[in-house]
């Protein structure tokens, strides 16, 4: 099982040099990962922690991610 989620990185979504929030990926990241969660174990999921996360290079304004 696979969950997919798609986002058009929007004006709402970025600061003032049309880079997206680190925190609006983070939120994307973690609502993709509780819907797999919710259906591999069949019940309410919350985030615990996160490790870490590295971001690599930024996404820009009209970007599209896809979340796996």
């Amino acid at each position: 099982m696979s969950t997919i989620q798609t986002q058009i990185v929007m004006s709402p979504h970025v600061n003032g040099n049309g880079r997206l929030f680190g925190g609006q990926l983070m939120a994307w990241i973690d609502i993709t990962a509780a819907v797999e969660a919710r259906r591999y174990s069949g019940r309410n999921v919350t985030t615990a922690c996160v490790d870490r996360l590295t971001f690599l290079k930024p996404a820009m304004l009209d970007d599209t991610l896809i979340l796996e």
